[in-house]
């Protein structure tokens, strides 16, 4: 499985470096899932200091065709203008936004983004999302 490119967890990765294979994976028979996408974190925003925290260099499977968004699920997402990165859905009242794992880095609505896929596996943590 090729790793398509990188996932930004900090600044956005430009659209255009987001289109090279930059590595492989080898997913197991049941974490491979047909169409799935496997993307290398690049940054720190969803790394909040604790054991299972994404931290750059990290891989994750992305399932393309799940992008509904889910409470406190982790999507790949393409912010409109500024590339690919990684962040939670959270809903706040009657609104969903999607945020970052640290603190540091601010929210962003869904509608100044598209939806690539959920996460659902994360590498090398070997922990399914």
């Amino acid at each position: 499985m090729p790793v398509i490119g990188l996932a930004a967890a900090g600044a956005p990765v430009s659209d255009e470096e987001d289109e090279r294979i930059i590595g492989w994976e080898y997913p197991t028979d049941s974490e491979y899932r047909p169409h799935m996408l496997c993307l290398e974190v690049d940054g720190e925003s969803m790394n909040n200091g604790d054991a299972d925290g994404m931290r750059h260099g990290d891989r994750l499977y992305v399932d393309p065709t799940d992008m509904h968004l889910q409470e406190n699920k982790i999507y790949v997402v393409h912010l409109h203008g500024n590339g690919i990165v990684v962040k939670r859905a959270r809903r706040l009242g009657t609104d969903w936004w999607l945020f970052s794992d640290n603190t540091d880095y601010k929210p962003t609505r869904p509608d100044e983004a598209s939806i690539i896929g959920r996460v659902y596996y994360h590498q090398p943590r070997g922990k399914r999302l």
